[in-house]
């Protein structure tokens, strides 16, 4: 498998609690990762060539800064990893106070920052914090995205442009992600918001992607909102190598089926379970088909006569991937 990023949850804290939170009430819990132990995950990681980027998240990743800068230092020394951190912008109250936090960050290997602005973060954090981080970072030659959460009737991206009074075209990627219905989304936004989708089945699927770990060693190859689901953990570092993990998850039929479907329509099939107009998302489908009482079990069960067939279709997907990939970047 070709896992370029390795992705460090580096707590749970967050100085926000915004409505469309995926971990909810998890907010508060105290878990925080151990740079020590980290440095070691990074090596495994490395070893195997998946940590060319190295990304913080959290809770909000700024409250982990001297955790963050250590780890970025760490990998960035030793395999040349680019740090990426997710934000909501809180600590750039100024562009000077944007800058200062930057900086070492910068020099520590930083090349990328990802930024959330709408509706939702911006009842917690003035939007002028986002237009700080934004241009302190351009100025440190640093590459922004802007990561903006949308539902029914939300403010678009196209609002926060005006309101950022930021272009498409100014040297700043935007995503618009539709909300999820799982964590707080799903009881603190009205339902009416979350609109159905014939292809919620198949939408998007990150399955076999990223490396995800959280504070106990739990590890995600799934980088959606349903990372959160215990039934999709791959395995955890404090009990067996990441090269065990990921040898096992290439042929787990379930995750296969998973990155092969852009999505869990075979998890529903297998499932005998509702048709996909009943979600917005496919990783709503996702979360809710999972949640059910060992459907993990009995998808993987219903799918194991296919194991080989999906391990084999998935890799020549992902060959011919990275073969459109190399052609791209030989014009």
């Amino acid at each position: 498998m070709a896992f370029h990023t390795l992705a460090l949850m580096l707590g749970y804290r967050c100085n926000a609690r915004c409505r469309c939170c995926l971990w909810g009430d998890e907010l508060s819990r105290p878990d925080r990762l151990d740079v020590e132990e980290a440095k070691g995950w990074i090596d495994q990681a490395g070893e195997l060539g998946a940590c060319k980027r190295l990304g913080f998240s959290g809770g909000e990743s700024f409250l982990y800064a001297r955790e963050m800068l250590a780890l970025s230092e760490y990998a960035h020394a030793k395999y040349q990893s680019v740090a990426v951190a997710s934000t909501n912008a809180y600590w750039a109250k100024s562009l000077d106070k944007a800058r200062e936090a930057l900086l070492p960050l910068r020099q520590a290997g930083m090349g990328e920052l990802l930024v959330s602005a709408d509706e939702f973060h911006q009842e917690y954090v003035p939007l002028d914090n986002v237009r700080h981080a934004l241009d302190a970072a351009r100025a440190l030659g640093i590459a922004c995205t802007v990561q903006t959460i949308v539902t029914a009737h939300s403010r678009r991206l196209a609002d926060l442009q005006q309101m950022l009074g930021l272009g498409p075209d100014g040297g700043i990627q935007w995503a618009e992600i539709h909300c999820t219905r799982t964590g707080w989304a799903a009881t603190r936004i009205p339902a009416s918001e979350f609109v159905p989708s014939d292809e919620a089945l198949q939408s998007y699927c990150s399955m076999l992607r990223p490396i995800i770990v959280r504070p106990d060693g739990g590890v995600f190859l799934c980088c959606g909102a349903t990372f959160a689901a215990s039934a999709l953990q791959a395995g955890n570092l404090r009990q067996e190598p990441l090269k065990e993990i990921l040898e096992r998850a290439e042929w787990d039929a379930l995750f296969n089926s998973l990155a092969l479907a852009n999505g869990p329509l075979p998890v529903a099939q297998a499932l005998g379970a509702a048709a996909g107009h009943l979600y917005s998302t496919s990783c709503e489908a996702c979360q809710h088909l999972l949640s059910i009482p060992g459907a993990a079990g009995r998808a993987r069960k219903e799918l194991e006569p296919r194991q080989a067939e999906l391990f084999l279709k998935r890799n020549i997907l992902e060959q011919e991937d990275q073969k459109s990939l190399a052609e791209l970047f030989r014009l």
